[in-house]
């Protein structure tokens, strides 16, 4: 019985392939059938075969690093929604300390790069982790609704304006801050290492010639337009073209929210 149930299935199979040898030949049946498993693969991403096996499985990020990313989103969108300009808010997660001056742990560990990309009246956010930190989690992938990104940097006048009128004493003549399309930031291991912030339309400089360029303690400023703006930072200078010292980023701790200081906070727990 199960040697006519075997005969019954494998006859129908060598007539297929006979048909199939003599439609295609054989290096013709070979592409058709590598392209058949691509499909399975594609449509089931556990399937994995060969050296699709890597990219079929969901790249993931350390846990950290999605509780940290999470609450950035959740910080911006309350400054999105805010009513208040020209004002603070603080994306690091209270209590924690990462060992270093960002408001995010360091991405070195994981490999985790985290890109916002302005998209019309949007912006979207795009996580990237996995092998070799190359690889887009998609499942992170955000549209943050009125979120504009721009950068306290990209020129000396931006820089020393933003400080004089917050931090400081002196002239304001222009902007204070620099409206961007893209901004990448990640682990960087050119010169000091360290997590780093990058503005593609810079161009080589400033800010991205800097390594360990993103002490910004986790602070976010919202602008007159209402772009929410970035912190890069120094190592010299108390502002310049590349961004703040990280001296001056300290100072918004003891300063916001305090009266008198000018300097306020975007939004409060109490709203």
């Amino acid at each position: 019985m199960a040697v006519n149930k075997l005969v019954y299935y494998i006859i129908p199979l060598i007539v297929l392939g006979l048909i199939a040898w003599w439609q295609f030949g054989f290096g013709g049946l070979f592409e058709n059938l590598k392209g058949g498993v691509k499909g399975v693969i594609e449509m089931a991403p556990n399937v994995s075969i060969g050296a699709e096996e890597e990219l079929a499985t969901e790249p993931t990020i350390p846990r950290e690093h999605e509780e940290a990313i999470n609450n950035l989103v959740e910080t911006i969108e309350k400054m999105v929604t805010s009513p208040k300009k020209n004002c603070f808010l603080n994306y690091k997660l209270l209590g924690k300390n990462y060992g270093t001056n960002s408001g995010m742990p360091s991405l070195g560990e994981g490999g985790t790069t985290i890109s916002f990309q302005l998209k019309g009246d949007k912006t979207e956010m795009l996580i990237a982790g996995g092998a070799g930190g190359k690889q887009e989690v998609t499942r992170l992938r955000k549209e943050i609704a009125g979120f504009k990104p721009c950068v306290i940097a990209g020129s000396n006048e931006i820089t020393k304006n933003f400080f004089n009128r917050y931090l400081g004493q002196g002239q304001i003549l222009g902007d204070n801050y620099k409206p961007v399309s893209i901004i990448n930031i990640f682990y960087d291991t050119d010169g000091d290492n360290g997590n780093a912030i990058r503005v593609p339309e810079f161009g080589n400089e400033p800010v991205n010639d800097e390594g360990d360029n993103f002490e910004d303690e986790g602070w976010l400023f919202k602008a007159e337009d209402g772009s929410i703006c970035f912190f890069p930072t120094n190592k010299v200078m108390s502002a310049d073209d590349d961004g703040l010292v990280y001296g001056n980023i300290n100072q918004i701790n003891t300063k916001v929210g305090v009266v008198g200081s000018g300097l306020d906070y975007c939004y409060t727990w109490t709203e």
